[in-house]
């Protein structure tokens, strides 16, 4: 048995034993991490460690592969750029023998000025690399004094997302091969299986991931300091020949759960008559880690063109670079965020142009022909159902009888892409991969973020030694668009696969090339790629550089070809819907309540298919209102008088079944109609001039600040 309870390893052998996931005898393993928030580390002594009675080993960085990586599991030389960052690790029978032997570590540190907030990084440039951007259409010409358009300029203000997740259990179990099986709760079990052949220096036959399909879950905020996590736990079973067993905690851990927005600023054209938005340019900065701009690009990319249509549209992002804990707390389930952005822009748009906001929005509905746009008969379906017009004409009747007190109605439209890899009805994601001579990598894949693309090219760098700028990407013709981050996930596996297949055709044609060499008796998988060399994992300084095996394959005429083919969710897997709130706030006061919230969802199942959803739905429009509320206290006086809250199915045939299996993201999507309900009637407070912003907390201090200004 390889010591994984029998839910993991049931496929490859049956028969097995327990159920929970800690083994009686498994070492504990205790990470020490950097007390400061930006220090190089000067020494490390590990010899009295390493003598304390029950400790059986230390880490450093030394037991790991020398590879790049943006967040290398140990950092025990160098610099540290961020207080808790691992240093070293101490693994022991116990706890307590665990924590003697951290008390006895001997490192010194020399303190360095650190950035501790994203402000401060804005105003010294500090910023991890460039601006990742999106561009598509001619947006200066959209912008400029030549146009026609109306210009409108302006800054959206995000409050941080945070989540804090459970403590996710991590156990890793070295077998007599010298391989290692983890058992762990991911959503990226290929990429994590690559980062720890990479960081351990084993073939990736020699590395094994269970993704446990009943342990708490991580989000895809959590996998960069979930892999860090795993390393160490691999690496240190690997090192001990024994089981361990250790728990990766968010909160706690060496990854932070919080994403901070700085600023959204933006320039958008319009036409004066009909609101229609021909360009839109979104500059962001936030604080997420290197990563995190490419996903908030895609993110804030995919919430605003699936719903809406614009012909020319930049969409840019910065990450700064601060001595905090990496984070990157975007993934798919919150689409409120892109979405945030994106409604704010077309809210600003309709007060200026004067145009009610559901009818603006529908004017800037998606897709060539409106009509197509399988959104429109939902929003329709939706109004329709909810009686708007009604509602809208006894709002104004209530407003006119009463001074202070005033309603606010509003509709927006929300969006989810489904998560199940079915096959049933949904797109093939085809890659294709085709290596040249001149060293340059041809990767045809589904149309998807330029974010995405370079996370790509990342990953072929470190499969198989291409420069990242010799990744040329073409768009596949037969295979579906990707549409949101489910989808990219699985274009992303796809493209794991076709980088898999391409480095066992290459294992082959680089034995021949150190044959020639004079290299005899290589076993083809004792061939290893890393960071632009072709080496012998048997004797790593026998090697040559990608360029000269690149040169080899133009002498043989050889362009090896790999493909894979993913089934997923994509665009006949999204499902639409219309959210309607409608809102109470007295003029005087700031105070508000929630009078209804409710949800018309795009499905072809009868609305008692629903009900069983309705609660998760519930507490994710919760969820979304305290992250704009920013307190949760808040947000419960705010709702402390009992709304109507429904859930109705619009028949819609094109939409599959499963289309609502993320119902809590599609709460959360909706609850930005509060906000515009919100800001609705505080405008019918001030009809002889219109109130200011509403900031963020949207409490009513921030109503009633803006009800004393005047845009």
């Amino acid at each position: 048995m390889s010591g994984l309870p029998e839910k993991y390893v049931k496929t490859k052998q049956g028969g097995g034993v327990k159920s929970h996931f800690h083994e009686d005898g498994d070492l504990t393993v205790l990470i020490v991490g950097s007390p400061h928030a930006r220090a190089e580390v000067k020494g490390l002594q590990v010899a009295a460690a390493k003598a304390v009675r029950g400790v059986r080993g230390v880490l450093t960085e030394k037991d790991f592969a020398e590879i790049e990586s943006v967040m290398p599991p140990l950092t025990s030389a160098g610099e540290v750029r961020f207080e808790g960052q691992p240093v070293a690790v101490i693994i022991a029978d116990s706890f307590e023998a665990a924590s003697n032997g951290r008390d006895a570590l001997r490192i010194e540190y020399a303190r360095l000025p650190a950035v501790l907030d994203i402000e401060e990084a804005s105003r010294l440039k500090s910023y991890h690399g460039d601006a990742v951007t999106y561009a598509e259409g001619a947006v200066g010409a959209a912008l400029s004094e030549k146009s026609e358009l109306v210009v409108l300029s302006g800054q959206v203000i995000l409050p941080p997302i945070t989540r804090r997740g459970e403590a996710v259990p991590i156990r890793a179990v070295p077998d007599a091969n010298g391989g290692v099986s983890v058992a762990v709760e991911t959503w990226s079990a290929g990429r994590l299986q690559r980062e720890l052949a990479h960081w351990l220096g084993l073939p990736l036959a020699k590395v094994t991931v269970f993704p446990g399909n009943d342990l708490p879950a991580t989000t895809g905020s959590d996998e960069f300091g979930l892999a860090q996590h795993v390393a160490i736990a691999a690496s240190a079973a690997l090192n001990t020949g024994r089981a361990v067993s250790l728990s990766y905690c968010p909160a706690s851990g060496s990854a932070s759960d919080e994403l901070v927005v700085l600023s959204a600023d933006y320039k958008a054209g319009y036409g004066a008559k009909d609101g229609k938005i021909k360009g839109l340019r979104v500059s962001m900065e936030v604080d997420g880690g290197p990563w995190a701009g490419e996903k908030v690009e895609a993110v804030l990319m995919d919430a605003l063109l699936s719903v809406y249509g614009v012909a020319a549209v930049e969409l840019s992002v910065r990450c700064a670079s601060t001595n905090t804990p990496p984070t990157d707390a975007v993934c798919e389930d919150d689409s409120v965020f892109g979405m945030f952005v994106a409604e704010e822009i077309l809210s600003a748009v309709a007060r200026e142009s004067g145009i009610l906001g559901e009818v603006l929005r529908q004017r800037n509905f998606a897709g060539e022909l409106v009509e197509a746009n399988p959104l429109v008969s939902v929003w329709r379906g939706g109004l329709r159902d909810a009686e708007y017009a009604a509602l809208r004409k006894e709002g104004e009747v209530a407003n006119e009888d009463s001074r202070y007190s005033k309603r606010g109605l509003a509709a927006i439209p929300v969006r989810l892409s489904t998560s199940g890899d079915d096959g049933q009805g949904v797109d093939a994601y085809e890659v294709r991969l085709q290596l040249h001579g001149d060293g340059s990598l041809r990767a045809t894949v589904p149309v998807c973020s330029e974010g995405m693309k370079a996370f790509m090219a990342g990953q072929a760098a470190d499969a198989i030694g291409v420069d990242r700028e010799a990744v040329v990407f073409g768009n596949a013709s037969n295979s579906g668009a990707v549409s949101g981050f489910a989808s990219e996930e699985t274009a992303l596996r796809a493209f794991e696969e076709a980088l898999n297949r391409l480095a066992e055709m290459l294992r082959p044609l680089a034995a021949e090339v150190f044959e020639k060499s004079g290299v005899d008796g290589l076993n083809v998988d004792e061939v290893e790629f890393m960071a632009g060399r072709v080496f012998s994992r048997a004797n790593p300084d026998v090697g040559f550089s990608f360029g000269e095996f690149a040169s080899y394959l133009d002498e043989c005429r050889v362009a090896p070809v790999a493909t894979a083919s993913l089934y997923g969710s994509g665009s006949k897997s999204e499902v639409f819907g219309v959210g309607v709130s409608e809102v109470r706030l007295d003029g005087f006061t700031g105070d508000f309540q929630v009078l209804r919230a409710m949800l018309y969802v795009g499905s072809p199942e009868h609305k008692k298919d629903f009900q069983t959803v309705e609660r998760r739905l519930k507490a994710g429009f919760l969820s979304a209102l305290r992250w704009m509320i920013c307190s949760k206290d808040a947000a419960l006086e705010v709702l402390d008088t009992p709304f109507e809250f429904e859930v109705e199915a619009i028949g819609d045939k094109s939409v599959p079944a499963p289309a609502l299996c993320d119902c809590f993201a599609f709460g959360r999507s909706f609850a930005y109609s509060v906000r515009e309900a919100l800001r609705n009637a505080m405008v019918a407070s001030k009809p002889e001039g219109n109130p200011g912003d509403l900031g963020i907390p949207m409490v009513p201090e921030s109503v009633f600040r803006a009800m004393q200004r005047k845009r």
